[in-house]
């Protein structure tokens, strides 16, 4: 396992390290997702700085769009955050910007944790309504 989960209040922070493969980031993605507390995260702080190399597959990214989708069913109050310093890990908030993606929670890059942070707690509450697609 290339990650490791801490959970905080209101939140998890994900580190992940080493060689990661898409099977596990998608692995992360379904464990918060399945985890009893999801319901009441506002965040999930995904930390990537200690990456040395990564393989995505299609299959990989299709497994956590799909979790991603599922899970803002549930909860649509989670702002999703990515730190790296890698462009094509970073390129990953890009597919939930408006219009891209939009049944996903919000997701942000940034190139260090505490300006991720700093980001999260200056943003007002997401709306506590579950996501509902426009008919």
């Amino acid at each position: 396992m290339a990650y490791q989960l801490t959970w905080e209040k209101g939140g998890v922070h994900k580190r992940f390290w080493g060689d990661l493969s898409g099977m596990e980031l998608a692995d992360s993605v379904e464990e918060v997702a399945a985890h009893p507390e999801f319901d009441q995260l506002r965040f999930i702080l995904n930390d990537f700085l200690n990456v040395d190399s990564h393989v995505m597959d299609s299959a990989s990214l299709e497994r956590i769009l799909v979790s991603r989708v599922g899970s803002r069913y549930t909860n649509p109050r989670i702002r999703v955050m990515l730190v790296t310093a890698d462009p094509v890990l970073f390129a990953l908030a890009d597919v939930t910007k408006p219009g891209s993606f939009p049944a996903t929670n919000e997701t942000k890059g940034f190139a260090t944790t505490a300006e991720a942070r700093a980001w999260f707690h200056r943003q007002p509450p997401l709306d506590q309504r579950a996501y509902r697609p426009v008919q």
